[in-house]
């Protein structure tokens, strides 16, 4: 991936992952690793399973809040907690 810093700029090398990325591992280590599926559908209903019950109540790293009393069911991206 490219990144321009401005105009007339020549194009610089994007050479860091950001958060999305460190996301992506956080689900690969902690919700699929050691699991077998049989199906995509068996997958996609233990993602859904894993996101409800562990990672929406687990205590997030970088806010040390739990992100379903952050951002509550139905708020929207960005919405903050009552």
């Amino acid at each position: 991936m490219r990144a321009v810093s401005g105009p007339n700029q020549e194009p610089a090398l994007a050479t860091a992952g950001g958060k999305d990325e460190r996301g992506v591992g956080y689900v690969k280590r902690n919700a699929i690793v050691g699991h077998a599926f049989t199906s995509g559908a068996a997958f996609e209903a233990h993602l859904e399973w894993w996101m409800r019950e562990i990672a929406d109540w687990r205590l997030h790293g970088t806010t040390g809040e739990v992100p379903l009393v952050r951002f509550p069911a139905g708020g929207g991206v960005g919405a903050p907690a009552a």
